[in-house]
């Protein structure tokens, strides 16, 4: 296990995984106050406080948190608080995620929900002109008629204050267990949960993929790291792979990790969870496996200090079979080597 995380710390070390996805996302904004009036256009804000504006970290999507005062008709879970996402993702699998996340947070899992815009939709789609990094002239796309214009998705969501969890110097073994229960929890929530699009939907993070790493063993930097990602798919497709039709299946976050784990740092407790931008249709033990493998790589000197607790929460929310208990150790060394191989990759 240490050789593998090793291994991922290092790739994501030197490929700098959060700029080398830049690649990926829409240009910024340059206007803020323009980006803030076609909010008003677009969505039920009365007002908005465009100097508040900010952007946030993020991998594939622009995001920026805001303040705004919504109409008196609609509803808003926070007190004026807001995050917008722009991005080039397929319409049907956001409007898939953002039913995903109102389903949980109707169910009573804190997440952070898209907020319906004027005309009923999780999203709008808007129009702008590219000039270098930025992205300028915004429009609706319904009063956009400029065919040079690149199109992207909108949402706003609710925000939830707090910190990251990954942003905590020591994070406690009780917090790691509310993590785990909050995620056993989701996951039986969503175990009845239908969504066809995300269901027709397999993700290059998703572990279902992690045996077309084989084509990526030059992103490797040696020859025993390649030998190592080798043995792990191996062991994968003789030792998982045969199982997974008695494997329960449903849609799942698929990128539980500390940045998406908000919590309240001063009693140390865990008040949401963020960034359904890679759920999809999965068995629920990558979806544990996956977790595992982030948490792990938390803590370089004792990668199983977290890993305990937060199976413990996990379980005791969402119980699995034998088998994929069994499978879990191989699949955690899948996720490992599927992190290194597919950051290079991207």
């Amino acid at each position: 296990y240490v050789s593998i995380i090793s291994m991922v710390l290092s790739s994501k070390s030197t490929m700098e995984i959060h700029q080398s996805l830049r690649a990926f996302q829409p240009p910024c904004f340059h206007d803020y106050r323009r980006v803030a009036s076609l909010l008003c256009e677009l969505y039920s804000f009365e007002s908005i406080d465009y100097p508040s504006m900010e952007e946030l970290k993020g991998h594939v999507d622009r995001t920026y948190y805001f303040r705004g005062s919504l109409g008196s008709e609609v509803k808003s879970t926070v007190t004026g608080e807001y995050v917008l996402k722009v991005n080039r993702k397929d319409p049907a699998l956001v409007r898939g995620r953002a039913e995903v996340m109102k389903y949980l947070a109707d169910g009573g899992i804190p997440c952070s929900v898209p907020v319906n815009s004027r005309s009923g939709m999780h999203f709008e789609v808007i129009a702008g002109r590219v000039e270098g990094e930025y992205l300028v002239d915004l429009r609706s796309r319904k009063t956009s008629h400029n065919l040079a214009k690149e199109e992207f998705i909108l949402q706003v969501f609710t925000y939830i204050p707090g910190c990251t969890m990954n942003s905590l110097e020591d994070p406690t073994p009780n917090l790691l267990f509310q993590v785990g229960e909050m995620v056993g929890s989701m996951d039986a929530l969503l175990k009845e949960f239908i969504q066809p699009e995300l269901e027709k939907y397999i993700s290059l993070w998703d572990l279902r993929s992690f045996l077309n790493v084989k084509k990526f063993p030059h992103l490797i930097e040696n020859e025993e790291k390649i030998a190592m990602v080798q043995a792990v798919s191996t062991l994968f497709k003789t030792a998982v792979i045969p199982f997974l039709p008695e494997f329960k299946q449903g849609i799942v976050h698929n990128d539980i990790h500390g940045m998406n784990i908000i919590v309240n740092p001063k009693v140390c407790q865990v008040v949401g969870i963020i960034d359904f931008g890679d759920c999809n249709y999965s068995c629920y033990l990558f979806e544990l496996a996956t977790s595992v493998a982030e948490i792990m790589t938390m803590d370089m000197d004792d990668p199983f200090s977290f890993v305990s607790p937060f199976i413990c929460g996990y379980l005791s929310k969402f119980s699995l079979i034998r088998n994929e208990l069994n499978c879990l150790y191989v699949s955690v060394l899948a996720r490992l080597c599927q992190s290194a191989c597919s950051t290079n990759s991207e």
